[in-house]
């Protein structure tokens, strides 16, 4: 009797450790991210076996949406792609095996309700909507319900969410007993990946599907053609892939490819089973070299075209790529486009189908006979009608496919087609125009959602922070903003690692600024929740990115010594060799007499201290206050930079489409010298000429009321006393920085030096 009482205590001692730790009723132990709009959490767990049954409820059939013969959606929001339950219990089966070994039986009725896993779309409340679901974890047993397949999805991804990662202890089977009620606030959650500029493996686009589902992301928008190469196989128009897929002989080293029209439906079969709308993009009336090139009868000049990479290899001597636009007077250019489409929209059964239309280079136009008796034809006043005729024209084939045409917010110049959806880049005012006139629109401003622009640019705080729906518009005007998107433009940042860090964790911050109510956004609880997704995706081979240092300050002394700052510390460039001098700074600059000034790297009240070097020494400028931070100050600039006769330049506080606006002071005032997408850093010369970087390494100087583009891609950039322009080209750690100047227009590499 006594040895029977002891078991049983210990029994239920073992019981009552397990319903009480850990205690989860503290919402903080909860990690989902986004974060879902209701969640109770209680102070018990449920724990899995070695096996566990996922029931799948066949007993209601789920009514998809309607769709015509080719598979398009025809109702007027991005919809779920899932048709049934089997492919999100399979997607669970999966995940739970991966992450805590437990093999799951998938069945259409349970055997015991007891620790079984029910996915069901039976009893599910209306305002649940297409993704909306409930899921409900008690000690006994987990049920996930939705009125919509793509619902209970989304409710896996949460339950998988409660388990430890990859790779950890195959014992760690407890998640807290809670229950989430979750619905998504956009229905447009989107990531552009630029497939063009850089050729991407299928394996590496079907990884990013993948990681989009796991954070209820429903759109890949695929950038399938632009000027460095044309990604889509087309068998009306093969030389596209056969001459348009590939970067010209000279560029050695470059990777070329297309994707085949299976490869792509595999990749949309493949989205469909979690949820992820896959949106072709095919650019026009511009960035079309790569077609250019293998037809340039498709041009207004006839031109010549090759392909070369975006930013060419700054030590070679290779040409400036080429641009151009396509010809809008001919009528083959919409024979050869129409074939095409007719193409993209028997491989992707979208509904939107994206046309580009920004950038367009219209000059080509001014000077094209046969554009200017299209216009003449059609009574268009200027090139942007003509634009806008070029798009409506598209669209209106489109249209015809039942399917919808969506286009960068420039399709907006010259009158917005009847039915397109805006994509709005250029800032929010695109898209503020095209709801006030009724169209639908998708919020994508490069201010914080271009993914290739620095962390320094565009932190994920800033993302976090986004509001896809301007306070200038109504209610019934903000209805029209389907959602917000990232772009990954790949011309920098060109292998899988560095495209990653670059992503990755703004993408996670952007999942939950598109789903979660804004009310109750909460930056301090997201940067707690990402720290536990950081080691996740660490786990799941996704470089995210760390803190890293920008590029190097650089200065020209007025000997004409080159100073460059970098990781704090000055190093001058002296009979071929770097001199590593004491002290640690922010930036290094010279006065027109010789004096060499810093801002220190302590901050003190207001900013950082102003210093000058005395001897060997840097010692606070006598009468210097702190330099207070002035980007926050009225007509606010980001950056000065003084010029050798005194002069001042400036950029402006926010950025713009790739850069800052550049500015010049009067005297009184600021005065605008170039807008946006100018520069992130200025370098003054004398007699007033003015140098610039912008956010994509590319160098500019200006002269006569125009930018000319410098070869290379460097790191920094300083013009000397004499105007001479030098860059720094920033190698690995173990290499030393190379110094380069412009003679003419080619970089002469200066004596070869090394740090000391």
């Amino acid at each position: 009797m006594i040895n029977r009482l002891a078991v049983k205590l210990a029994l239920l001692s073992m019981v009552l450790a397990a319903l009480a730790i850990p205690a989860y009723a503290d919402e903080s132990a909860i990690n989902i991210i986004p974060r879902p709009s209701k969640m109770t959490v209680a102070a018990v767990k449920f724990v899995f076996g070695n096996r566990v049954q996922i029931v799948v409820d066949s007993s209601r059939s789920v009514k998809t949406e309607p769709v015509d013969k080719t598979g398009t959606i025809l109702s007027s929001r991005v919809k779920p792609t899932l048709d049934t339950l089997d492919d999100s219990a399979r997607y669970l089966a999966d995940g739970l095996k991966r992450r805590i070994g437990v093999r799951a039986t998938i069945a259409a009725e349970a055997r015991s309700a007891k620790h079984s896993i029910l996915l069901t779309t039976a009893g599910a409340p209306a305002e649940f909507g297409d993704e909306g679901y409930e899921l409900s974890v008690t000690n006994d047993g987990i049920v996930i319900r939705a009125s919509k397949p793509a619902g209970v999805f989304y409710g896996v991804e949460s339950l998988l969410q409660l388990l430890p990662a990859k790779g950890a202890r195959s014992s760690a089977r407890a998640i807290p007993c809670l229950t989430i009620t979750d619905q998504p606030q956009f229905a447009w959650r989107g990531l552009m990946m630029d497939c063009s500029r850089t050729f991407l493996s299928m394996n590496y686009l079907r990884r990013y599907v993948d990681l989009l589902a796991q954070y209820k992301m429903n759109v890949l928008h695929l950038h399938l053609t632009d000027d460095q190469g044309w990604r889509m196989q087309s068998e009306t128009h093969p030389e596209l892939t056969s001459v348009g897929a590939k970067f010209d002989p000279r560029f050695e080293g470059q990777v070329s490819g297309f994707y085949t029209k299976q490869e792509l439906r595999d990749l949309v079969r493949y989205a469909a089973g979690r949820n992820v709308t896959i949106v072709p993009e095919i650019e026009m009336p511009s960035h079309c070299v790569a077609a250019l090139t293998a037809y340039p009868d498709l041009s207004c000049r006839g031109d010549a075209y090759f392909i070369a990479p975006y930013i060419p290899d700054p030590t070679e001597k290779t040409p400036v790529p080429p641009y151009g636009v396509f010809c809008a007077g001919n009528d083959k250019t919409f024979q050869v486009l129409e074939d095409v489409l007719a193409e993209v929209i028997d491989v992707f059964p979208c509904k939107y189908i994206h046309i580009g239309g920004d950038e367009c280079p219209k000059e080509f136009w001014k000077t094209c006979p046969k554009c200017q008796a299209r216009m003449k034809h059609e009574g268009l006043k200027d090139e942007n009608e003509l634009q806008s005729y070029f798009v409506k024209r598209i669209e209106k084939f489109i249209n015809g496919k039942n399917r919808v045409l969506l286009g960068w917010d420039e399709i907006l110049e010259g009158g917005l087609a009847p039915n397109a959806v805006v994509m709005s880049w250029r800032g929010t005012a695109g898209g503020i125009a095209a709801a006030r006139s009724g169209h639908d629109v998708v919020m994508s401003p490069t201010s914080h959602c271009y993914f290739d622009y620095e962390y320094a640019t565009t932190p994920v705080d800033k993302v976090y922070a986004f509001d896809p729906i301007p306070a200038e518009l109504t209610a019934d005007q903000g209805a029209r903003i389907l959602g917000a998107q990232a772009n990954m433009w790949t011309h920098i940042a060109r292998t899988e690692s560095d495209i990653d860090q670059m992503i990755f964790p703004r993408l996670v911050a952007l999942s939950e600024t598109v789903w979660s109510p804004k009310e109750g956004r909460d930056w301090p609880g997201f940067e707690r929740r990402l720290q536990s997704h950081l080691a996740r995706l660490k786990s799941e081979g996704v470089t995210c990115y760390s803190e890293r240092p920008g590029p190097p300050s650089f200065a020209i002394s007025p000997d004409g010594t080159p100073w460059v700052l970098e990781e704090g510390r000055a190093m001058a460039y002296r009979n071929g060799r770097w001199s590593r001098q004491p002290g640690k700074l922010r930036q290094i600059a010279f006065t027109k007499n010789g004096q060499m000034l810093a801002v220190g790297a302590t901050p003190v009240p207001g900013g950082f201290e102003v210093l000058e070097r005395i001897g060997s020494k840097w010692r606070p400028l006598k009468g210097a206050p702190g330099a207070v931070d002035i980007s926050s100050a009225p007509n606010a600039v980001s950056q000065v930079r003084i010029g050798p006769e005194g002069e001042l330049w400036a950029l402006g506080a926010s950025p713009t489409a790739g850069g800052y606006d550049i500015l010049t002071w009067t005297g009184s005032d600021w005065k605008l010298v170039s807008a946006g997408a100018a520069a992130t850093v200025l370098a003054p010369g004398a007699h007033k000429q003015l140098y610039a970087l912008n956010s994509l390494g590319v160098a500019f100087r200006w002269e006569n009321g125009a930018w000319t583009v410098l070869p290379g891609h460097p790191s920094a950039i300083a013009a000397g006393p004499d105007s001479r322009l030098w860059v720094v080209m920033q190698g690995s750690r173990s290499k030393p920085l190379q110094l380069m100047t412009l003679d003419g227009a080619v970089w002469k590499a200066a004596p070869r030096g090394r740090h000391r």
